[in-house]
């Protein structure tokens, strides 16, 4: 068992079977779908990183289809993609256009608008 801190929520469980080498990853990845993001998108691009690094083959995540490490880095240039729209300061309009334009092949693109409130600053929409 690992504990990740501070991802796609405070504390998130995940599992090794290091002999068949499947890392069952939960939500510290979305496979073929959009991402959860929270304020915590640095800490969560180095955990994946390390993730990536690992010997591990097949990951289980959360929504989605089992992965490899293809679809890490894939989650990894994800959060980079919406780290930098948040830099550039963008709306939430404009940040969900940006996501949805900069990955049109993802699924699950409702989830922009449940976290939007919250990683914008005004969770009363919620």
């Amino acid at each position: 068992m690992c504990v990740h801190a501070d991802t796609e929520t405070e504390f998130h469980l995940s599992f090794k079977l290091p002999e068949l080498k499947v890392y069952i990853i939960q939500d510290l990845i979305y496979s073929h779908a959009h991402l959860y993001i929270t304020k915590n998108i640095e800490h969560w691009i180095r955990s994946l990183k390390e993730v990536e690094r690992s010997n591990y083959e097949l990951f289980l995540p959360g929504d989605g289809t089992p992965a490899d490490k293809a679809e890490v880095a894939i989650n990894i240039e994800y959060l980079n993609t919406a780290k930098k729209a948040m830099e550039d300061e963008l709306t939430k309009d404009a940040f969900k256009d940006f996501m949805l334009k900069s990955y049109p092949e993802r699924q699950g693109a409702a989830i922009i608008d449940i976290y939007i409130p919250r990683l914008f600053g005004n969770e009363s929409e919620i």
